[in-house]
């Protein structure tokens, strides 16, 4: 069938600055988003069938929303600059708190909710986390010691299995936009086999979750045949594929607790 795209806009009001970064959705389907304003915040129920919408307002104005996760309770969830996780029942219009957590962040805004396939609600910190890569003040980036010059880097093969693939070709688009590098992207199922000419100064990105992923492995060891620079993005640095890289960049995601594939 066809697919139907809506717009639904929502007006912005003396109360209201209509802010919607992320989206969650609760059991019926409604579209739940956040809104701020100087005073304090509220979260933003939806009705797509309808475009009925109704506004629940925070009820301090610390509680500036900041991400958005509905639970399998139909129960919401937001960071909130200064105060921590907040919970929102609207059956009963209650607010809780768990956990300031402005010592160790500065603030929460850079806390964003994910849910499990129980429903259940997790938040990972995307801006101070301590990968220590990112400056979030001055926008840089700072990389480990390389063994190679990416000045004189030829081309960029980029190689993974299922989801680390997508992300990969996610990257495929920046390096070139930005780096003016060229980028070849490769299942490394299929890489693995097919014994592709690499060049000279060419290096060689593998990028595996766990570390372990054996079609992975087996492409880095086919680059290194062909002396490739080997490179990895890697959530667990004592794994097999961050062993035999030449440098690698850990991820520091933490346990995996969700995969966001179909597959999963």
């Amino acid at each position: 069938g066809k697919a139907q795209i809506i717009e639904y806009t929502l007006p912005n009001t003396a109360e209201y600055r209509r802010v919607t970064q992320e989206v969650s959705f609760d059991s019926k389907g409604n579209v739940w988003v956040t809104n701020v304003n100087p005073n304090r915040g509220a979260v933003t129920r939806i009705d797509p069938r309808t475009g009925d919408f109704k506004d629940y307002e925070t009820p301090a104005k610390d509680y500036q929303p900041h991400g958005i996760a509905v639970d399998g309770d139909d129960t919401v969830w937001f960071a909130a600059l200064k105060v921590g996780v907040v919970h929102f029942d609207p059956k009963t219009g209650n607010w809780d708190t768990f956990g300031k957590t402005a010592e160790s962040h500065k603030d929460v805004g850079g806390l964003t909710p994910f849910l499990d396939t129980n429903g259940n609600v997790y938040w990972t910190d995307i801006r101070f986390n301590k990968i220590g890569r990112l400056d979030p003040a001055s926008g840089k980036v700072s990389l480990p010691a390389l063994p190679f010059d990416w000045n004189k880097v030829t081309k960029l093969t980029i190689t993974a299995c299922g989801t680390a693939c997508y992300a990969g070709l996610v990257g495929k688009y920046w390096f070139e936009k930005l780096a003016r590098l060229p980028v070849e992207v490769d299942v490394a199922s299929e890489f693995r086999y097919r014994e592709a000419p690499m060049p000279k100064d060419g290096v060689a990105l593998f990028v595996s979750q766990s570390g372990e992923t054996i079609d992975t492995l087996a492409a880095l060891r086919y680059a290194k045949s062909q002396k490739q620079g080997i490179l990895s993005v890697v959530n667990v640095p004592e794994s097999a594929i961050a062993r035999e890289s030449d440098a690698v960049l850990p991820t520091h995601a933490g346990p995996e607790i969700g995969v966001a594939s179909t597959k999963a």
